[in-house]
């Protein structure tokens, strides 16, 4: 059995212009691999439906319902297996306020907030910088 370490040293041996062509080649060939496996799906899911195992609905409530079940705001990680295709929730990306107050307060006050005045002061010297810089 060839290792990929042993593999590797073979290749290194190669000369730049053959290195090229064996990754080529391997690209190819995994492209060639992903094609025949989305066709043995694509075979299978036409089995399925023939045989009335995979099924598929109009009815807009249905429809409706899985939609609502699905937020946009939601991030999913979606499975797919021979029978069957996985949407499982992995979190959402929005916080409801509730959410961002409670965080807040576990968090208590930031020692190093500044006051008022001092964003009033840095935001007049932001202006004046730019003010300066058109000028």
């Amino acid at each position: 059995m060839v290792t990929l370490a042993s593999a590797i040293e073979v290749v290194e041996q190669l000369s730049t212009e053959q290195q090229d062509i064996l990754l080529q080649i391997i690209r190819n060939r995994q492209i060639e691999r992903r094609r025949d496996e989305i066709y043995q799906n694509y075979l299978a899911s036409v089995a399925e439906e023939k045989s009335g195992n995979l099924t598929f609905t109009t009815d807009i409530e249905e429809i409706q319902k899985l939609q609502a079940e699905l937020e946009s705001s939601d991030r999913y990680e979606v499975s797919i297996t021979t029978n069957e295709i996985i949407f499982k929730r992995i979190g959402s990306n929005i916080l409801t306020w509730e959410e961002l107050s409670q965080k807040i307060e576990v968090a208590g006050e930031d020692p190093e907030q500044p006051s008022l005045q001092e964003i009033s002061e840095i935001v007049k010297e932001v202006r004046q910088s730019r003010r300066a810089k058109i000028a």
